[in-house]
């Protein structure tokens, strides 16, 4: 980030006149991969037990790690858009149409929220039909953090954790890399491939737990 910042500087100096050549103008600058922060399904169960200063924040977070659907996509979805098995809505971000089956935890979740208290406050919301009534997403990403304090999760988490979560649990689960793709609506089946190598890590990380045979 450091070095990306001083290559823009000396571009600009450049352009001031400050210099006549820019040292880095032939210097790559390649970005450190990351692996996501997701949770382990045990790490979602303890959550999903784990008091919450907001239920319906914590109830929006888990239906997210079993479908993948974003905050604004959640925060939309409407009673309408619920059908048996699945939902049938409009990605906010890409104004894509889908058809998402849903996985029997994914449809339990909808069920309680059928019964749920909604903040009376926001009756616009619920006069619209919306399924879950969530504060902004900062004040959910802050509630989240407290939730998984409380669930003794030593990650730190946020809505867009998500996700992560929904993408492993899907690939470990044995569901194709395609599959995955499609069930989270990337358009490009590259946005997938840093969950495979989330995946190929465990795999690592699984077979250096295996034993040695002792040689004399």
């Amino acid at each position: 980030m450091y070095l990306a910042r001083l290559k823009t500087a000396l571009h600009q100096a450049v352009r001031d006149n400050i210099i006549a050549i820019n040292p880095a103008m032939d210097v790559t600058i390649r970005k450190q991969e990351r692996l996501p922060t997701y949770l382990t399904p045990d790490e979602v169960q303890r959550l999903a037990e784990a008091p919450c200063p907001n239920e319906q924040v914590k109830s929006a977070f888990l239906f997210s790690c079993f479908t993948g659907l974003r905050y604004s996509d959640v925060d939309s979805l409407t009673w309408d858009e619920g059908k048996e098995g699945y939902l049938e809505f409009t990605h906010v971000k890409t104004g894509s149409p889908e058809h998402l089956p849903l996985s029997a935890e994914a449809q339990r979740i909808l069920s309680e929220q059928r019964g749920a208290k909604q903040n009376p406050r926001l009756k616009r919301k619920i006069a619209d039909g919306t399924i879950i009534i969530l504060p902004s997403q900062p004040v959910m990403d802050k509630q989240l953090k407290k939730c998984a304090k409380n669930a003794k999760i030593g990650k730190t988490i946020s809505f867009h954790k998500e996700t992560h979560t929904f993408a492993t649990i899907s690939l470990s689960s044995g569901v194709d890399i395609y599959t995955t793709s499609q069930l989270l609506g990337h358009g490009d089946i590259q946005t997938t491939q840093i969950y495979a190598q989330v995946i190929d890590e465990k795999k690592r990380q699984a077979v250096a737990k295996h034993p040695t045979i002792r040689r004399e």
